[in-house]
């Protein structure tokens, strides 16, 4: 009886052993670098006073806005965009500026627009 009741608590420590590890695993893996961090939020940008666009950055690396969702990450310094839809990806320059609530990005065909952070 005790043998088999030892047997069993073995298991149960492996058990919770490796769920320790695969969660671990993944919360680091799914984790946002400080400057992904940045990125997370609602942005608003604007032409002569008028909102043109929102978007919402969130945690789990999804951005909303103009009516889908698509995935994001940054990579070398780049923000990449990867639309759920077609597979295709836009790549942006990007910088912040006023306590990083002030996006700025700009498209490899240079084109430029200015995000606010709501």
């Amino acid at each position: 009886m005790r043998k088999k009741f030892i047997a069993i608590l073995i298991v149960i420590l492996l058990i919770a052993l490796l769920a320790i590890i695969f969660f671990n695993y993944f919360n680091e893996k799914n984790s946002l670098s400080d400057e992904e961090k940045k990125f997370v939020g609602t942005w608003t940008a604007e032409k002569e006073g008028l909102p043109t666009g929102v978007v919402t950055f969130s945690s789990d690396r999804k951005v909303v806005g103009g009516g889908h969702t698509d995935k994001w990450k940054v990579e070398n310094g780049l923000l990449i965009l990867y639309d759920d839809y077609t597979t295709e990806k836009v790549i942006y320059q990007y910088s912040f500026s006023y306590n990083n609530t002030i996006l700025t990005l700009k498209s490899l065909d240079n084109i430029v627009s200015i995000w606010e952070k709501s």
